[in-house]
């Protein structure tokens, strides 16, 4: 299970230990909105990266066994909802869409570096 919280925050919880398993700031602390993270396999590996956005206008692509940033992206515009992750190119893997508060939608396309 994933969470985001105040501070820009996103962490994950062991299910079977019932214990936060890791956390991982994603920007300053006066950017405190983090809306709730998404989960989806955006390398067509088999494998779910976890997607994050931040009112700074950051987009971060996480490692969801250990919370590490994979990528990050970066618009000087806020963000204000989570994002979505859906294969519209049917290529394999996902691609990310983002709302920004400038009303432009964007599409990213993450691709895992060797």
């Amino acid at each position: 299970m994933y969470f985001s919280e105040p501070g820009n925050v996103v962490g994950a919880l062991d299910a079977t230990a019932g214990e936060q398993a890791w956390s991982t700031r994603l920007g300053p602390e006066e950017n405190t909105i983090t809306p709730a993270p998404v989960v989806g396999d955006l390398t067509g590996d088999g494998t779910a990266e976890l997607v994050s956005v931040t009112n700074g206008g950051t987009v971060t692509v996480l490692s969801p066994d250990s919370g590490s940033q994979l990528a990050v992206y970066r618009r000087d515009v806020p963000v204000w909802t989570f994002p979505t992750v859906a294969d519209v190119t049917e290529d394999p893997g996902a691609e990310v869409f983002v709302i920004y508060g400038d009303g432009r939608i964007t599409s990213l396309d993450y691709t895992e570096e060797s």
